[in-house]
């Protein structure tokens, strides 16, 4: 007789979070010795979300066989397994090999979006780890975006080479966030970030609020910056403090459509280089769409070398 596999949605809370990271690190420690629970249960702890995360189990005779991590990030956006826990579900070894598992519980997660009035669902893994997994485009999922990891370690010679000539430079902290917001909104709805420009209004005014504004990350602050021509905001960075310890993450970067080509991106990332090693940080990393090649070029150009890439799958409301 088939075991019976049942899948639920459950409120997560410290008991619950001890036993999954329990059971996620017996599934790591071929690939990850080095990973100890205690140092996942600390890494859920100390996560800054704005809105209570769910775990969506799947179990057999009362035993866990696999989970996902279902977060909601913005009023309209969830992702599934983010960040540390790249993605995939999380399926006990003798029943990885069914698929149908995997597929359940991710299926259970874009129903339990869509029960919150959700618009997307992403979910997000490394590219070397799409082996055996998913047909996530079967299940309605639909391949978004394939972005590249890029990072640079920082030499103390580091220094600016171009001044922001003709152009107004302060902090980003400084800036009214209307105007932050119409210049974002500008900028990638013109860009070839398909991962944003994809998004509705609302989704963007949301990713907007609750991710470019989020506080779960310090901001570095020197290196976080508006760029304005005669008062009008036409460029911008945030740099924040994760991705490695002593980095500096380029969180987002724009350049308004109408002032391209004039190398401001190129005095950005100078700026934000020469003002990382005067701060202090070893290395500096971004993440950039693969098919945006301008952005890509000015990077590699700059010293960035390519780490890895991330591709991300969405299911997305129809409305």
């Amino acid at each position: 007789m088939a075991e019976t596999v049942n899948i639920t949605i459950q409120e997560w809370v410290e008991e619950l979070l001890q036993e999954l990271a329990e059971f996620t690190i017996s599934i790591w420690k071929k690939e990850r010795p080095s990973l100890q629970v205690d140092r996942l249960v600390n890494w859920f702890k100390n996560l800054d979300l704005k809105y209570s995360p769910t775990a969506i189990i799947a179990k057999v005779n009362k035993k866990i066989i696999g989970w996902v991590f279902f977060v909601q990030m913005t009023a309209t956006e969830a992702e599934i397994n983010p960040w540390a826990l790249n993605g995939h579900p999380i399926i006990l070894e003798e029943y990885r090999n069914n698929l149908s598992i995997s597929k359940n519980l991710v299926t259970k997660a874009i129903e339990y979006g869509i029960s919150k009035g959700l618009t997307r669902v992403e979910l997000s893994f490394k590219e070397y780890e799409d082996k055996k997994k998913v047909d996530y485009q079967a299940i309605g999922m639909s391949l978004i975006d394939r972005n590249c990891h890029m990072r640079q370690e920082l030499a103390q010679k580091t220094k600016v080479t171009e001044r922001f000539e003709n152009f107004e430079v302060i902090p980003i902290s400084q800036i009214d966030s209307s105007k932050f917001y119409q210049c974002f909104l500008e900028t990638f709805r013109e860009s070839k970030d398909l991962w944003l420009s994809d998004k509705t209004d609302d989704e963007m005014f949301d990713y907007f609020k609750d991710v470019i504004l989020a506080d779960n990350f310090p901001i570095i602050e020197p290196a976080s910056i508006g760029v304005l021509s005669n008062n009008k905001l036409i460029a911008f960075s945030i740099v924040r403090e994760s991705h490695g310890e002593k980095n500096g993450q380029l969180w987002i970067m724009g350049v308004h459509s109408s002032y391209r080509c004039k190398g401001i991106g190129r005095k950005i990332i100078h700026h934000i280089k020469s003002t990382l090693t005067h701060e202090g940080y070893k290395s500096s990393s971004l993440n950039v769409n693969l098919k945006n090649i301008p952005a890509m070029n000015l990077y590699l150009s700059e010293g960035y070398v390519k780490d890895w890439t991330q591709i991300s799958y969405t299911w997305k409301s129809e409305k």
